[in-house]
């Protein structure tokens, strides 16, 4: 077993195998070989959320996305390009980005 901390700062175990990593839950025998498989887990069976603080002005997001889209938008001007094709909720700062999800075509997904 090898010790770090994670994203909470909690000391976190993990097992390296012969061709994976598996993260240790810390609160309960749980294993996973991801850690965004292991946060999903911890929010959903011990109610452990992550907060994230917009170094800036100190408003509090759910994700570490969140406050880098708030930093764009907010802080920095940058306004969002969204996706024309009806029901499809991509955005992004980059037109370079749009043309690739136009491209290929991921409306809604």
């Amino acid at each position: 077993m090898t010790k770090c901390l994670d994203y909470e700062g909690y000391s976190l175990s993990f097992r390296v195998t012969a061709d994976n990593v598996l993260y240790q839950c810390p609160e309960c025998p749980r294993s996973f070989k991801t850690r965004p498989n292991l946060r999903k887990h911890r929010e959903a069976m011990h109610g452990a959320t992550e907060q994230h603080a917009c170094q800036l002005c100190g408003l509090v997001f759910n994700t570490a996305t969140d406050v880098a889209v708030h930093v764009k938008s907010e802080h920095e001007g940058r306004q969002r390009i969204w996706c024309p094709v009806g029901g499809c909720d991509f955005y992004t700062f980059m037109q370079k980005a749009l043309n690739d999800h136009m491209r290929r075509g991921r409306h809604g997904k």
